[in-house]
């Protein structure tokens, strides 16, 4: 009931754009948002936009015709009689403009409504924003990212390239029923890109590993990590300054070679993809000497090492990947060691916004 409600007050907008412009109701729900925990929007959105409401920074209308402002004692009324919390807020409409053009869609953002259920199941309707009071925050606030999203985005430029699950309820003054949605929206964007005033995405990702010294398995790739562990080793040994200066006075007093161990090393880096290409910017690097972290340092003064491994600079070394590792973060997630090879695997083989889900078909598998 409340999504025809919407719906009516979408038809208050429809009469105001151009012969161009297709108006679009587009509907998101959090619990089908394949980044669940760090890239969905409604764990995000509605709790920053809460307290600016409370504060008066951001005006809530009564709808998108914007006759009517809901205060926030008003808002608070609404939760309390529903029980329900705007912070906590379980579906997005986002009121858009569509310019269809043949290699693109020019899309502005008009306005976002947030949604709930009470005890009883029923639709909480909290009001409309419009999305230019909220733009500059949407700007300048980083959208935390899982596996299948992108690295140092902006909250605006996830809304506008739209990389989330939606569906629409309306377009231009055709109702969409849920089975055609799909189908319109593949439609609209299979051979046309996003184009708006937020930067484009670029496929990149920020992906933490360690670098594996294991006596448990042999083969090429081990031995390569074994060499890289004795250049570190040996380097560390050899430049007592450096060592201390990366935080080794924490750890030791004094080099004590016989009881100096390097017992492990990350390294973040980033993964960008071109076509079927991934190109690997290593970052930084973390060393662990006889269990304790050593500040982390840049690939360019890991660089100035000059270590020897074979003929190649460790830059090259490390992007080659011919070595043994196992990832342990994409993005802010956290990857288990026992899903790292699947997470790894999805990365060459899968699209990248469908890492996740990859992981939890071969879950299926076994």
């Amino acid at each position: 009931m409340k999504k025809l409600h919407l719906i009516f007050l979408f038809s208050i907008l429809f009469k105001l754009v151009s012969a161009e412009e297709i108006p679009v109701l587009s509907y998101l729900q959090k619990t089908h948002q394949s980044d669940s925990i760090k890239g969905n929007l409604l764990n995000i959105l509605p709790d920053l936009l809460y307290g600016k409401i409370l504060n008066g920074q951001v005006v809530l209308w009564d709808s998108p015709k914007k006759q009517i402002k809901i205060s926030s004692e008003s808002l608070k009324n609404i939760e309390n009689a529903s029980r329900t919390k705007f912070s906590e807020s379980i579906n997005l409409f986002i009121y858009e403009n569509w310019n269809i053009k043949k290699k693109e869609v020019e899309n502005k953002i008009i306005g976002l409504a947030f949604t709930n259920k009470d005890g009883k199941g029923e639709d909480v309707s909290y009001g409309f924003i419009d999305y230019n009071d909220i733009a500059v925050w949407m700007k300048k606030t980083p959208m935390p990212s899982g596996a299948d999203g992108f690295y140092k985005i902006n909250i605006d430029q996830k809304i506008k390239n739209k990389e989330y699950n939606y569906s629409i309820l309306q377009y231009g003054a055709k109702i969409i029923k849920t089975a055609d949605s799909k189908k319109l929206i593949n439609e609209t964007f299979k051979e046309r890109k996003i184009v708006s005033d937020a930067p484009s995405i670029k496929e990149e990702k920020m992906i933490s590993y360690s670098i594996e010294n294991t006596s448990r398995i042999e083969g090429r790739e081990v031995e390569n990590s074994r060499l890289f562990f004795r250049a570190v080793e040996d380097f560390l040994k050899s430049n007592e300054e450096i060592y201390f200066n990366m935080g080794g006075q924490k750890i030791s007093s004094h080099l004590q070679h016989t009881k100096f161990k390097v017992d492990r090393i990350e390294i973040n880096e980033i993964w960008k993809k071109n076509d079927s290409k991934i190109d690997y910017t290593p970052e930084s690097i973390r060393i662990s000497v006889n269990g304790n972290f050593l500040e982390p340092i840049g690939i360019k003064e890991l660089m100035s090492w000059n270590m020897q491994l074979g003929f190649r600079t460790a830059d090259d070394f490390i992007k080659e990947k011919n070595f043994y590792y196992i990832l342990f973060k994409i993005n802010e997630q956290d990857i288990k060691t026992y899903d790292a090879l699947k997470y790894a695997k999805a990365l060459v083989s899968e699209d990248w916004r469908n890492i996740i889900a990859y992981s939890k078909r071969e879950d299926i598998k076994k």
